[in-house]
């Protein structure tokens, strides 16, 4: 869920098309898709003149938050490399 102003702009609930093997590799693909939202409000918002100074994403998986932020994990995750 994205929020501005303290309000709900944006959410979606919806069965996941692509099969996982784990839970990791849904956290990581729902956090992409929340990131790819973030950066079209974003811009969307910069066309509006309102300069947005950062976008905090939330997400508990650990495993998750250490693949995004270690680009050298990558190579050794082949099922969600297309993500």
């Amino acid at each position: 869920m994205f929020t501005l102003a303290k309000r709900a702009m944006s959410w979606l609930s919806k069965l996941q098309i692509v099969v996982a093997l784990s839970t990791v590799e849904v956290e990581y693909m729902t956090t992409t898709k929340a990131c790819k939202k973030a950066i079209w409000i974003q811009r969307l918002m910069e066309e509006l003149r309102h300069k947005q100074q950062k976008i905090i994403v939330y997400c508990d998986n650990q495993n998750s938050l250490l693949i995004a932020r270690n680009p050298t994990i990558h190579s050794r995750i082949k099922p969600i490399g297309v993500q």
